[in-house]
């Protein structure tokens, strides 16, 4: 099954065969699938049909890159205000925004809250919930970038503590700036002004 969404009708019959590059001798290799193909872009919304959410996906997805997109939220919405369970209702709504906020123009997005507060009651409860588990994330990601990094300059600073302290007694024992430089790494220069200390 293909679920198909795109601007243009799809036009390729029931095969997505004629998708595939034909290379000479190839043909006999690329199997011609069959498939029920569903253009929901092209499809009145009331044949789009089944349990809320499978109608709510295929709703956001018919309108995602049309400009009737802010028309139907409300009615998109309004749907998922019938779902029972607030986890489950929560989970979804998650799911749905973070596509649109994905897809849509940035401009658009105060659109999408102000639909939200309308449509779903305690639509301002949902959305601090949702904005407050996609900071955590961020928060979260941001910790563990800032951990891995932290422990990065840590390691390079340690190593170079080391190259130092290796220098310094290779100093002591009066070895050359070129051996010291061979056996540590340390430019000539570091090396020099560690014995001008």
């Amino acid at each position: 099954m293909l679920i198909y969404h795109g601007e243009n009708e799809w036009n390729l019959a029931g095969s997505i065969n004629p998708l595939f590059e034909q290379i000479e001798n190839t043909k006999e290799y690329i199997p011609d699938f069959k498939c029920e193909i569903y253009d929901i872009s092209h499809i009145p919304d009331e044949q789009i049909r089944g349990n809320i959410l499978l109608r709510v996906h295929f709703l956001i997805l018919k309108y995602i890159n049309s400009p009737q997109l802010f028309d139907k939220l409300h009615d998109i919405f309004n749907m998922m205000a019938i779902l029972s369970e607030k986890k489950k209702k929560t989970e979804y709504l998650e799911t749905f925004l973070r596509y649109l906020v994905s897809t849509v123009d940035k401009n658009k997005i105060e659109d999408i809250k102000t639909e939200l507060k309308k449509s779903i009651n305690k639509g301002d409860e949902l959305m601090l919930t949702i904005a407050e588990m996609w900071i955590k994330e961020g928060m979260e990601k941001g910790m563990e970038k800032g951990l891995e990094k932290g422990m990065e300059k840590g390691l390079e600073k340690g190593m170079e503590k080391g190259k130092i302290d290796d220098a310094l007694k290779m100093i002591k024992l009066n070895m050359s700036t070129d051996v010291i430089h061979e056996v540590t790494g340390l430019s000539k220069k570091k090396i020099e002004e560690l014995r001008n200390k």
